[in-house]
């Protein structure tokens, strides 16, 4: 009598497992389950700004004067991502000394 309470309620959860499985499925792939699907285009907003143009750029990299050694990586990781991407190498300068100035490029 054990075994028989045993199988069934095991056969009743592996069914219930199983139905689970099944009905999650949606399919996959260009149609999808309503059929097709435009892809969306994000938005994008240009501006006037030119960090570079011509090759050159007047943008200078600004870390902290006490920069720890990941704030001084993260900085020579953007100059290298530009320069790879642009040929173009930014300059690196602390922030001790630096204020505000409208026309700074930084």
């Amino acid at each position: 009598m054990k075994k028989l309470r045993l199988l069934i309620i095991s056969i009743l959860i592996l069914s219930t497992f199983l139905t689970a499985c099944v009905q999650g499925e949606t399919p996959v792939g260009p149609n999808g389950p309503s059929g097709p699907t435009k892809p969306t285009k994000p938005e994008t907003n240009y501006t006037q700004t030119a960090i570079i143009k011509n090759g050159v750029s007047d943008y200078k990299v600004v870390i902290p004067e006490d920069a720890d050694s990941y704030l001084s990586f993260a900085g020579n990781e953007l100059v290298n991502f530009v320069y790879e991407s642009t040929g173009v190498k930014l300059e690196i300068v602390n922030d001790r000394g630096l204020t505000y100035d409208k026309d700074s490029k930084y």
